[in-house]
């Protein structure tokens, strides 16, 4: 449709054996997640012949910063990841809503791209409760974000969690009135990449 020259385009599979998440045929897991295994993935690479010469377009010429810069990269990765890094939870819960698992699938993607990435995991709670209480609960709301990881393939070394309980609100409701949305919003866990 395009006339893309053939040669240009390399064609691979591999049936069971990139799977995204631990669910293969005859495994009993929720249809979303076998859905999830299901797809076809495209690269772009550029320069793939390395024997030819290319010619780059001039404001890439006139552009003295390397545009490979490791650094550079990084903050383009972290603005992509800008709207994915909370994971909220219902009140008293620890389970993980559908609503977050599409997310949690792409920085599992993400990482297996770039094994260098880190992942810091940082569970929270709204304040109603007790300290103990609370700081249990951030605890399984963190371990379930990363278990979620580790059940992709994702190396245990990789990912660091860390719970607080309710000493870091987004809204401190010990000093105002809180909505339910404020409280919602406290009921979280953060998630931060890094090299």
């Amino acid at each position: 449709r395009y006339n893309v020259d053939h040669e240009r385009i390399r064609l691979e599979w591999y049936g069971e054996e990139n799977l995204v998440n631990k669910c293969a045929d005859g495994i009993n897991c929720p249809e979303f997640n076998h859905q999830l295994n299901r797809r076809s993935e495209l690269v772009l690479e550029a320069f793939s012949n390395t024997a030819l010469a290319y010619e780059l377009p001039e404001e890439f010429v006139s552009n003295e910063k390397d545009l490979c810069e490791e650094l550079d990269f990084f903050e383009v990765l972290q603005k992509e990841l800008k709207e994915v890094p909370t994971v909220y939870f219902d009140f008293d819960k620890s389970s993980i809503r559908k609503i977050h698992q599409k997310d949690l699938e792409r920085i599992a993607a993400m990482m297996k791209r770039m094994p260098r990435l880190m992942l810091s995991i940082e569970g929270h709670t709204d304040q109603r409760g007790s300290e103990d209480y609370n700081k249990s609960l951030s605890e399984r709301r963190a371990n379930a974000v990363g278990q979620y990881l580790l059940e992709r393939s994702i190396e245990t070394e990789r990912v660091q969690s860390n719970w607080f309980g309710k000493t870091k609100p987004v809204h401190d409701c010990d000093l105002e009135d809180c909505t339910e949305d404020m409280h919602q919003l406290n009921r979280r866990t953060e998630l931060i990449l890094r090299k």
